[in-house]
């Protein structure tokens, strides 16, 4: 306390120096500064003297407060707590030492007395252990004499003598229909000997009851009239009895019910096989032989299988029912295993005897299965290649071009693959009932003893073999070479010779394609069929990865029409109708002939084309033809060589080679369609119950074991995407190929009166880039043009003069609606695309060609190009604006609005060497627009405005 006094005093004295200290200083400034004051500078001088003093101060006691007050305190109150612990412990001591003083005499006693409760509860627990014992054996007495009651009894009614030593050596002399009667009497022994156990286990479980009857105090209290041997060996003895005659009572009763017998007759009356067998199954739990009732099971099942197997092997034959001779064992099998197995699990507990069982059972008929396997083979293989060959090493060029032995021989292979298949979820399926597994589970798990059988091994090292995959793909590549054999093409004819919409059969998508794309289908569901049918994971998985896309789709079907595409011969030509020479002169006479005009009028819808009809009716149409729109273009023809008129006959092979690349488009691009129904719809789509709920797929029910399903659906959906991408390609490529061929030369020629104001002076922009148009430059654009003729100024009364736009419209509707009828709307869609950019590009080199164009102009070529753009990025047959070919024009657009910008307001202005003003557009209104435009070509369409 001395030293903390003496600390305080310490601090005291600082504190107080401190406080003198800014006291004097305080007072200095108010009786010294501020009674001489005399300005507002020194009042202001000395507030900030005055606010610095009071911040100096506060600072100086806050670091006192901080680290010594606070400090100090925390000090004396550790020191309190450190006095009061050692008070506490230095009382506690005092305690001790006193207590121990007090009741070291009592201690000594207490101990005796802890002897003497210890020696107590000793002699109370043995007390307690005689009573349980001597209760158990009280317990055990009746039991015991009832089991010697039914074994007695079973001994008078078998006429056998009574011994103990020696009854049950003799079991079997005994004859089978005297065991079978008494199975009743059989199983009520097998009942009182289990119930000796569970007495016992209620009182002792750790003790057996041999244990508990093999003591002398046993033989003292057990034996009695009823009783005339020694317990223990009378439990011993019955059940080594029992245990024999329910082994007999089970093999007899089995063999009488497989001979088909129902019943045994025995002093006149009847005892059921299937009451014996159910006894007899149901006693080995009782005499906790699961072990024995298994082994017992298995082996007789084991008899039946080889014994069924002998006789199929030798009756049936082992080429022309390959799969059946499997199936007749895989049957026999399956209806045992229901029966029995059935049964067992109503008396095992633990139903892991019941898979054991099941092992047992799988092991020799995975022996004998092979076996007829092999045999099969053996003799299909020499029936379908004429050679003694193992499957392993048989060659594609073995069945020597014999397809339809190819085709056999694969089939009956899969049948028995299919066969096995369904042996194995109905063996799964049982194997899992039994098992003790987590039954959350939702993954059919196949079990270790299936997985490692042979015949699963077998089917394995097949599934990988080369030689085998290859025979497979050469079975599907013979399959698609038949269907190109038999192809038929359509004739097209039908879908060219209108300006309107054909109407389809029955409102559906009857397009033309090849005959092969319906044989394609039929094909590819049947090696569908034939591979899912083998529920086989390995082999359905090899035939999606190594032959469905690869091999099938894309190698052995669209390649084969890509071939076909590439073996024609085309040269740019116009769509027209296509007839051989004979029947285009048959045609021509037939038109030349008296009254073929009047037989024409009556059957005009059958006749293939009315042509004097048709060119007399054309200046009448024109007539007609008074306002825009869809109406007057259906409906007008003009008779200029402008116009591709496409129902006009022709014998030209070059056409005929033009129908063919428009038919097998159609067909590769349906191929699309057949995938997504035979792959997508019929095996990934979930069915739906008569509740109107979702239930599994065909893969999913298919292929159940582990994540099975799950696998093959992503392998599936990955050859789909494949198929797709790989599609959309090739129709991208000949799509442009079909512009290139039949439409880019039109539209050049249709192109070369629109967005002109001087129809007398065109800009014809040449396809050929030899004979490209000259580009005006810059300083012969706008006022300053001359000898140019290429310009765009107009006036009010040319804003409604829109006829050499409606006329390009026109034409270009005539020669697009025959594509439109023939291709299918995908391949339509690409060929649009293809048309919209080259227009782009098109109207994007005329306005650059012009050198002036004034605002009236640009307001008519806004109109005319925005004419354009609608009529080719609308659907037709949605009647809709499709804006992703809108898009195609991105240039035209853009165009439009330089034009419409404010030359003083959009763009930045510089002078270049050569004196000339050249204008840049802003940069904020360049990022809103996302311009694609280039510098140049901004500035060019600058100057040209006046």
């Amino acid at each position: 306390m001395n030293a903390f006094t003496e600390e305080y005093n310490n601090d005291h004295q600082y504190y107080e120096q401190l406080t003198e200290r800014y006291e004097n200083s305080l007072k200095y400034i108010l009786k010294n500064q501020l009674t001489t004051a005399s300005t507002s500078e020194e009042l202001i001088s000395i507030s900030k003297n005055l606010e610095s003093l009071k911040f100096q101060c506060k600072d100086e006691l806050t670091s006192i407060i901080n680290s010594v007050v606070i400090p100090n305190y925390e000090n004396f109150l550790r020191n309190i707590e450190l006095q009061k612990t050692s008070i506490g412990l230095n009382y506690s001591k005092y305690q001790q030492n006193e207590k121990t003083e007090l009741l070291k005499q009592k201690h000594e006693n207490l101990d005796h007395l802890k002897e003497i409760i210890l020696t107590n509860k000793k002699q109370d627990t043995q007390i307690r252990l005689v009573k349980n014992y001597i209760k158990c054996l009280y317990c055990v007495k009746p039991l015991i004499i009832k089991l010697n009651n039914h074994i007695t009894s079973l001994l008078t009614n078998m006429n056998l003598k009574y011994s103990f030593l020696s009854y049950f050596e003799s079991i079997n002399e005994i004859k089978a229909d005297l065991i079978l009667s008494q199975y009743e009497l059989i199983f009520k022994a097998c009942e009182a000997y289990s119930l000796i156990d569970i007495e016992v286990n209620k009182i002792f479980p750790e003790i057996d009851k041999f244990a508990v009857l093999k003591t002398s105090f046993a033989n003292k209290i057990l034996p009695c009239l009823e009783i005339p041997d020694d317990p223990i060996n009378i439990v011993k003895n019955s059940f080594k009895f029992l245990l024999e005659l329910i082994k007999k009572m089970f093999i007899e009763s089995s063999k009488m019910l497989e001979k088909g017998e129902k019943s045994l007759t025995y002093k006149k009356s009847e005892y059921r096989y299937s009451d014996v067998l159910d006894h007899a199954l149901k006693s080995f739990p009782l005499l906790n032989e699961n072990q024995a009732g298994v082994d017992q099971y298995t082996k007789y099942i084991q008899s039946i299988i080889s014994d069924a197997s002998r006789d199929i092997i030798t009756t049936q034959s082992k080429s022309d029912n390959i799969q059946g001779s499997l199936f007749q064992l895989l049957k026999v099998a399956s209806a045992i295993i229901n029966t029995h197995l059935e049964i067992l699990k109503n008396y095992y507990s633990d139903k892991s005897w019941l898979t054991k069982a099941l092992e047992g059972i799988l092991v020799e008929l995975d022996v004998q299965s092979s076996l007829i396997i092999d045999m099969s083979l053996d003799s299909l293989i020499k029936d379908k290649t004429g050679q003694q060959k193992d499957i392993m090493d048989l060659l594609y060029e073995d069945f020597a071009g014999k397809d339809h032995n190819l085709e056999s021989f694969i089939n009956k292979l899969f049948d028995i693959i299919g066969v096995w298949n369904m042996f194995e979820k109905f063996f799964c399926f049982k194997y899992n009932l039994f098992s003790s597994e987590d039954r959350k589970n939702t993954l059919v798990n196949k079990p270790l003893c299936l997985t490692n059988c042979q015949v699963n091994k077998k089917i394995y090292e097949l599934h990988q073999n080369d030689n085998f995959i290859n025979i497979l793909k050469q079975n599907v590549t013979l399959s698609l070479n038949l269907i190109f054999k038999m192809e038929k093409i359509p004739d097209i004819n039908r879908y060219i010779n209108s300006f309107e919409n054909v109407e389809l059969d029955h409102n559906s998508e009857d397009y033309p394609v090849s005959s092969v794309l319906d044989d394609f289908s039929i094909v590819f569901k049947k090696f569908l069929i034939l591979f899912i049918n083998t529920g086989n994971f390995q082999f359905f998985e090899s035939f999606l990865q190594n032959i469905c896309f690869s091999h099938f789709i894309n190698s052995g079907f669209i390649k084969q029409i890509l071939k076909k595409i590439g073996d024609l011969s085309i040269v740019t030509t116009d769509l027209k109708r296509f007839l051989s020479k004979e029947k285009l002169a048959e045609l021509q006479n037939s038109l030349n002939t008296p009254n073929s005009n009047e037989q024409q009028t009556v059957n005009e819808s059958k006749g293939l084309f009315n042509i004097q009809q048709y060119t007399q009716s054309i200046f009448h149409q024109q007539q007609h033809a008074v306002k825009l729109g869809k109406n007057f273009i259906n409906n007008a023809v003009q008779q200029s060589s402008d116009y591709v008129v496409s129902n006009e006959l022709t014998d030209d092979p070059n056409v005929k080679n033009f129908h063919l690349l428009l038919i097998y488009l159609n067909t590769i691009a349906s191929v699309k369609s057949v995938l997504q129904q035979l792959l997508i719809d019929e095996l990934l789509e979930p069915e739906y119950n008569s509740q109107e709920n979702l239930t599994s797929t065909i893969i999913s029910s298919t292929f159940v074991f582990n994540d099975n399903a799950r696998l093959l659906s992503d392998k599936i959906m990955y050859i789909m995407e494949r198929s797709d991408d790989y599609i959309a390609k090739i129709l991208d490529n000949y799509a442009d190929k079909i512009f290139q061929i039949g439409i880019l030369d039109n539209i050049y020629d249709f192109s070369i009166h629109i967005l002109n104001n001087n129809p007398k002076s065109p800009i014809n922009l040449n396809k050929n880039v030899n004979e490209s148009l000259e580009i005006p430059s810059i300083n012969e654009l706008g006022l300053n043009a001359h000898g140019f003729t290429f310009r765009y100024v107009c006036n009010p009364s040319d804003l409604t003069n829109m006829h050499e736009t409606s006329e390009f419209i026109k034409k270009l509707r005539y020669l697009l609606q025959p594509y439109e009828n023939v291709l299918l709307s995908n391949i339509y869609y690409k060929l649009k695309k293809s048309i919209c950019k080259s227009m782009n590009e098109i109207i994007s080199k005329k306005v650059f060609h012009l050198t002036r164009i004034n605002a009236l102009g640009v307001i008519k070529l806004e109109k005319e190009i925005d004419f354009i753009i609608k009529t080719l990025s609308t659907d037709n047959k949605r009647d809709i604006m499709d804006y992703s070919l809108r898009l195609e024009f991105d240039k035209v657009r853009q165009i439009v609005e330089v034009l419409n910008f404010d030359i003083k307001l959009d763009f930045q202005q510089a002078i270049n060497e050569q004196h000339v003003t050249t204008f840049k557009l802003k940069d904020d209104l360049m990022k809103s627009i996302d311009c694609t435009l280039t510098a140049e070509e901004i500035n060019r369409l600058v100057h040209i405005r006046v």
